[in-house]
């Protein structure tokens, strides 16, 4: 599966899980473990919380997992600044590299995690280096420091992330 069909499924599952987008999650956690050994092993639990079928219990994980604590916040811009001038410059460039490239912001702010997977994969490789190694890797860190103590299926899926950059980096 072409890497940016996978971080499209990957940033799918780091967005709020609507009631009518669980066969959508679905079909992206089944599409991501079969694509790589190590996905599937990070999904893992998020595919038992998914195979639950409470949809109600896995928008409250995710609201408290990200929406509910600034550590784990899945805006790059926040994590890498904080609430200053040079998060909103950060929200400014990234949501002209998302129209540069044909990518819909959708509802999240621009900085947020799952626009930066989307991006990636798109960008020439010498700026999808820099981007990841200057923005998205690090920011992801520090989500995962966030992550201690809790028990969520969704640290998998931010190391997922990290995961997925880091092998597009390597190709």
């Amino acid at each position: 599966m072409q890497m940016t069909t996978l971080n499209e499924e990957l940033a799918l599952l780091l967005t709020y899980p609507r009631a009518d987008r669980l066969d959508e999650l679905r079909a992206a956690v089944s599409a991501l473990s079969l694509a790589d050994e190590e996905l599937a092993r990070l999904l893992t639990p998020l595919k038992e919380t998914l195979e639950a079928g409470d949809t109600g219990a896995l928008e409250e994980v995710f609201t408290r997992t990200f929406d509910n604590n600034a550590e784990r916040a899945l805006e790059i811009g926040w994590q890498l600044h904080g609430e200053n001038y040079d998060r909103g410059r950060f929200m400014v460039q990234m949501r002209q590299a998302l129209r540069e490239h044909g990518i819909e912001e959708g509802t999240e702010l621009p900085d947020h995690l799952s626009a930066a997977l989307k991006l990636l994969p798109r960008l020439e490789t010498e700026r999808a280096w820099r981007f990841a190694g200057s923005a998205v890797l690090p920011a992801i860190e520090k989500i995962l420091k966030g992550f201690r103590g809790l028990e969520s299926p969704y640290e998998g899926v931010v190391q997922a992330a990290a995961h997925m950059i880091k092998k597009q980096l390597e190709a």
